[in-house]
């Protein structure tokens, strides 16, 4: 395997694996240690990943930059939202999307999709600032989403949160750049002692999740009071998944779990509500129905992929692949 391809790979597993404990987490009070541990990383990680990706030298202009954006994100975002809303009304589980919309309230599920988008957008413009002063302005986005929370303050769609994915979106992308290369030792020469200093890096957020008792929800832009050990918390965590992920062996289902992020992400919750409603009553067990709970809103989500990429690819921002002949 080629050292592009490893790259490559190594991402998607590590996509693969936060996903799964999306689900994990989306499965339990968000009161509890485990689900506040994985709620302080989980979605600054999909930022930070998606920064760390971000190549403006790509584009020729702003206007191809956002047509493109448009195109593979905001589109796919809308139709993932109708598909979602289908379900969800069909179905009875009380997301209510048409609600949500009208009383400028955020998208249940799909929020990070049009926070994505609009991230992007903004952040094409600070990156075209030099690093020192590129930093201020991360840092003092964050900031400012910080005392909105602090002050309640609220916007149409919890349109705040932008601060704050601006913020891990642009030190993924300063720090961590794919183009640049920042980022070799996540799967270059690895050594027991990286494998152990990841351990720790990936345990690390349950310190200030255990004091306390605090994690983000970046949809509504709720930041823990603590925010500083929380923010290195996120980073610490998101690096070290990474880096893990190019330890593991057996890779293509995670890796192919991990290319389908998108697809799972929409459609695990309302299959978790599903759940609830039909299943969970005749199941005494807990433990017992929270596997099945799990299993089904995996392989339910899994299920659709092979559908999607193949008759559907414009649903996820994705072009079809055409056959070479021979």
């Amino acid at each position: 395997m080629s050292e592009q391809t490893k790259r490559i790979e190594t991402f998607d597993i590590a996509k693969g694996i936060v996903i799964l404990l999306v689900i994990l987490g989306h499965m339990m009070r968000l009161a509890l240690i485990p689900s506040q541990w994985i709620f302080s990383f989980h979605m600054p990680f999909f930022f930070i990943m998606s920064g760390l990706f971000f190549n403006p030298q790509k584009y020729n202009s702003y206007i191809e930059y956002l047509t493109l954006k448009t195109r593979t994100l905001l589109i796919p975002s809308i139709l993932l939202t109708l598909l979602l809303c289908a379900i969800t009304e069909s179905l009875s589980l009380g997301y209510n999307i048409p609600r949500c919309l009208l009383l400028g309230k955020r998208f249940p599920i799909v929020w990070f999709l049009y926070t994505l988008f609009f991230t992007e957008i903004i952040y094409y413009f600070i990156s075209k600032v030099i690093s020192p002063y590129r930093y201020i302005i991360l840092l003092g986005a964050i900031l400012i989403g910080y005392i909105l929370h602090q002050h309640k303050i609220e916007f149409y769609y919890h349109a705040e949160n932008l601060l704050t994915a601006v913020f891990f979106y642009g030190i993924g992308h300063s720090t961590l750049s794919i183009k640049h290369n920042k980022n070799k030792f996540y799967y270059e020469n690895p050594t027991y002692i990286k494998d152990f200093l990841a351990v720790l890096g990936l345990a690390y957020p349950l310190l200030p999740v255990y004091f306390y008792r605090e994690s983000f929800e970046l949809s509504t832009n709720v930041l823990p009071v603590h925010l500083i050990p929380f923010v290195l918390a996120a980073f610490s965590a998101s690096i070290s998944i990474i880096y893990l992920s190019s330890r593991i062996k057996y890779r293509k289902i995670l890796s192919y779990i991990g290319q389908n992020t998108l697809i799972i992400l929409t459609l695990h919750a309302p299959l978790i509500a599903l759940c609830s409603n039909t299943i969970k009553p005749y199941v005494s067990n807990l433990p017992l129905y929270k596997i099945i709970e799990f299993s089904i809103a995996l392989s339910g989500s899994i299920v659709f992929a092979p559908v999607i990429n193949t008759y559907l690819p414009w649903f996820v921002g994705k072009q079809k692949i055409k056959k070479v002949s021979q």
